[in-house]
């Protein structure tokens, strides 16, 4: 039997907090470096779950590809959170690969990236956003981590 993949969903963007970014922290957009890798791999507890081939295949190489919308956040120049806003559908985005490393989790990076990027969505005249809980890899940090941060953000399954 196929499971059903989770799936959290905002529609009222009017009210999305201003992010509050950790202490010794600043925000970056994607410039080509590959430490994106490093903090999935953190997240999904996998030396080599991922790689730049993987980004490459999936993200970079599509039209849709904006590295205005890849959100990272690091701690003394160490990529420590990240996410992605990804085109869906007219006007509708998915947050891609929303993750923390275990050293920084619940310490405001996860609600700095949901403002960032929800942020530039509405920018982007965005009216929906949706979460979905469907990489393996993550799922465990996104259902203990995440989904409890997406309720307050207003998000709903």
């Amino acid at each position: 039997m196929e499971s059903q993949i989770e799936t959290y969903t905002l529609t009222d963007l009017t009210s999305i907090p201003e992010p509050q970014i950790p202490s010794l922290c600043e925000v970056w957009n994607w410039q080509g470096d590959t430490s994106w890798t490093e903090v999935l791999n953190a997240t999904a507890g996998q030396e080599e779950a991922y790689d730049t081939k993987y980004l490459k295949a999936n993200y970079i190489s599509s039209s849709k590809f904006n590295p205005d919308a890849f959100f990272f956040l690091t701690y003394r120049s160490h990529a420590i959170g990240l996410c992605l806003a990804w085109p869906a559908a007219e006007n509708e985005f998915e947050i891609k690969h929303l993750t923390s490393v275990p050293s920084h989790r619940n310490k405001g990076v996860e609600e700095a990236l949901i403002s960032l990027v929800l942020g530039y969505i509405k920018e982007q005249g965005g009216t929906k956003v949706v979460v979905k809980l469907d990489e393996p890899k993550l799922k465990d940090f996104q259902k203990s981590v995440i989904v409890p941060i997406l309720g307050k953000f207003g998000f709903s399954n």
